[in-house]
């Protein structure tokens, strides 16, 4: 065999364990890609029970100040309305009497 022929068949050789260890490579890869795929996509639900967790706590304190917050306003509210009206904490005096016994008819 010449010198050609000799060195023809090497470069097919080596294009063949080229051509393997390419395809060892890319099962690798799909193994590696895939692994990262599947511990990403576990890490997302993770983080999104915990947000979820984290925003249900939130509205639920929100929602426990507004309530607190409507409450207290409404007691406000009441309270001008009885000190408006005449209503806190002294009696209401009827209307026609007066502060030395009954104002008509005596």
């Amino acid at each position: 065999m010449g010198r050609l022929t000799e060195e023809m068949r090497r470069l097919a050789e080596e294009i063949a364990e080229l051509h393997a260890s390419r395809g060892k490579f890319m099962q690798d890869l799909r193994a590696t890609v895939l692994g990262m795929r599947s511990r990403f996509h576990h890490a997302h639900a993770e983080m999104a029970d915990a947000a979820r967790a984290a925003r249900l706590a939130f509205v639920s304190g929100v929602v426990e100040s507004v309530a607190a917050l409507r409450h207290e306003f409404s007691a406000d509210l009441l309270g001008a309305h009885q000190a408006w009206s005449g209503l806190s904490s002294a009696p209401r005096k009827k209307r026609g009497d007066s502060a030395h016994g009954r104002a008509r008819g005596d």
